[in-house]
């Protein structure tokens, strides 16, 4: 599909101020499937389509960023994710979580404490755990001590902290030792042809032996094929993300969708 923006032009920054004041942006959901218990997490995708062509997220995210709105943008999404929350455990009672992912800019611009008092409001004026919320933050952006603190600080209150695209960094055994994370999601690099390598396979099976002694729960990224599947299946991964099981969906579309359907890819 093409797409109206190809670059970062003023241009695309003023319409991006536009969209968020009128929030005009679309949501999408990817499942995370436990399965041992037949849970399901849901990870929030921001979708943004203007004149009728999609723009990428690899795009408007980072002049988001940059440009100093990730404030009125994140109360956005927490917005959404509240009204589609409560729908969602209405209607498709499997679902146990949602996943929202945190720029590391709420560090940059020292924002933690106003994003974290939002979420914290909206959830307790909606009735909703806080430990039904994980948190995800990518490993490469833990910047400092201040976001080792919040993070703790949030595990403290009872959110679910997910490392996401865990492997992918020079730190990583320092995070684990270091930081209240109870969620660990395995860089889609190393699911790739895992099935070929047997390096890899060695290298998830030592961190799902990890995991088990800090009692970390370990989802695998990018699954897309039943031989991926079954093999981390057998070695003991707690829940599966990726195309094999769905690829991410509109609300009203996981609603329509035959439960067992994500358990059961066939379906």
């Amino acid at each position: 599909m093409s797409v109206l923006f190809k670059e970062v032009t003023p241009t695309l920054q003023e319409t991006l101020e536009d969209s968020i004041r009128e929030r005009d942006f679309q949501f999408m959901y990817q499942p995370i499937v436990n399965i041992k218990n037949k849970g399901m997490g849901l990870e929030m995708l921001a979708r943004w389509q203007h004149k009728g062509e999609w723009i990428s997220p690899i795009l408007f995210i980072p002049v988001i960023e940059k440009e100093r709105l990730i404030s009125s943008f994140t109360k956005l999404i927490i917005d959404q994710l509240i009204a589609d929350f409560r729908r969602l455990k209405r209607e498709l009672r499997q679902v146990k979580f949602f996943s929202l992912n945190i720029s590391p800019y709420i560090f940059i611009y020292k924002e933690e404490d106003q994003f974290l008092s939002y979420l914290t409001s909206k959830l307790k004026q909606h009735n909703i755990s806080f430990s039904e919320i994980c948190l995800e933050i990518t490993e490469s952006s833990m910047l400092d001590e201040r976001a080792f603190k919040f993070l703790e600080g949030c595990n403290e209150k009872g959110f679910l902290i997910a490392i996401d695209d865990f492997g992918t960094g020079f730190s990583s055994l320092d995070y684990l030792i270091g930081t209240s994370f109870n969620v660990l999601k395995l860089d889609v690099a190393l699911i790739r042809k895992i099935t070929d390598n047997p390096r890899k396979i060695a290298i998830v099976e030592s961190v799902l032996h990890l995991a088990r002694k800090l009692q970390f729960r370990v989802v695998a990224e990018g699954v897309e094929t039943k031989e991926q599947y079954q093999l981390l299946k057998e070695i003991g991964v707690d829940d599966i993300q990726g195309y094999y099981l769905s690829k991410p969906m509109f609300l009203e579309d996981i609603i329509e969708r035959e439960p067992i359907a994500y358990l059961d890819p066939k379906i």
